[in-house]
């Protein structure tokens, strides 16, 4: 039988330990380089990107727009 039924038994990390500690790394170096990020950005370059992102812009009538422009 290719398939047998799962004994209960533990079969430890499929991925290894050095697969893991490097994954690790990874998310500790990204989750550090957003918190320095965070800490060092200019509040005045911060407000600016909220109010960037609240504007409400219409992509369909941008795009129908660069149409027009282009031809």
């Amino acid at each position: 039988m290719p398939w047998e039924p799962w004994d209960g038994k533990y079969i430890g990390n499929i991925w290894g330990k050095k697969f893991t500690r490097i994954s690790i790394g990874i998310v500790v170096f990204f989750g550090v380089l957003i918190a320095v990020r965070y800490a060092t950005i200019d509040p005045e370059t911060y407000q600016r990107n909220i109010e960037r992102m609240d504007q409400v812009r219409d992509s369909v009538k941008q795009v129908e727009d660069a149409r027009q422009n282009k031809y």
